[in-house]
């Protein structure tokens, strides 16, 4: 007998990049469920994850890295909510 594909998909030993990324075709909408998988790959930053453990980093650098990235994220919020409250006063004719 032959099973199903989505039995036959459920018993792989899935590991490694690909575990947990699988998204379910209905209906023979190929082209839905490639956008569900591409969405699902851009909301957990996969090919950033991926580019980052391209290479081996040294612990040090790369809290370094995290650090930076860090203070930028802070700066360019910072930046953010001035921008706001200039354009805020811009607005209200200051």
């Amino acid at each position: 007998m032959i099973a199903s594909p989505k039995a036959v998909a459920q018993n792989m030993k899935l590991s490694g990049p690909t575990a947990g990324r699988t998204v379910e075709v209905s209906n023979g909408n190929l082209h839905a469920a490639l956008m569900s998988l591409n969405r699902l790959c851009n909301n957990n930053n996969i090919r950033g994850q991926s580019m980052d453990q391209r290479f081996h980093i040294r612990p040090t650098k790369y809290k370094q890295e995290r650090k930076l990235v860090a203070k930028k994220k802070s700066f360019n919020k910072g930046i953010t909510r001035l921008m706001k409250m200039v354009h805020e006063a811009k607005r209200r004719g200051y």
